[in-house]
């Protein structure tokens, strides 16, 4: 019996899926034409450079992030799925089996080592969505709504 109380122990360390702050990065600012004025500063072709090449690795590990997300959405899914099997069974377990016992006690092991695999992945997930979180605000503060030059736009896109 003190086996079957461990389920419940079990189910509670679940904890809730990683928060992201899904957002595509974009340079936002406005686009000027060439010899416009601007009352704010506007970002040289070198800046603006650097901007979109990090526009580019950020929506990429935004990507990488997502993944991984999906990943443990996978395994929050099997989780649910062994919790449903392990409450449709419990009642159902002839204490004076050995068998039974056995067999419900290796779907409750099975919980368990499901439950810490993903508090694992998911503790090393929140800290990837940390540090992307970061490099966003960073990039944010730079780049996202200054000014630039339209034809310096065009030519960085142009390779050139």
């Amino acid at each position: 019996m003190v086996l079957l109380g461990l389920f419940g122990a079990i189910s509670c360390a679940l904890p809730v899926e990683s928060e992201a702050r899904r957002r595509r990065v974009r340079i936002g600012g406005r686009g000027l034409a060439a010899g416009a004025r601007h009352s704010g500063p506007v970002l040289t072709r070198e800046q603006l450079r650097q901007c979109v090449t990090e526009q580019n690795q950020i929506n990429d590990l935004e990507d990488a992030v997502e993944r991984l997300q999906s990943s443990l959405q996978a395994d929050e899914t099997r989780i649910n799925s062994l919790e449903s099997r392990i409450t449709a069974m419990e009642p159902r377990v002839d204490v004076y089996s050995q068998q039974s016992v056995d067999s419900f006690n290796a779907l409750v092991d099975e919980h368990k080592r499901l439950v810490g695999a993903y508090n694992s992945k998911l503790q090393s997930v929140n800290a990837r969505v940390d540090a992307l979180n970061a490099v966003v605000d960073r990039f944010n503060a730079r780049c996202a709504e200054r000014a630039y030059y339209e034809h310096d736009m065009a030519a960085i896109l142009g390779g050139r």
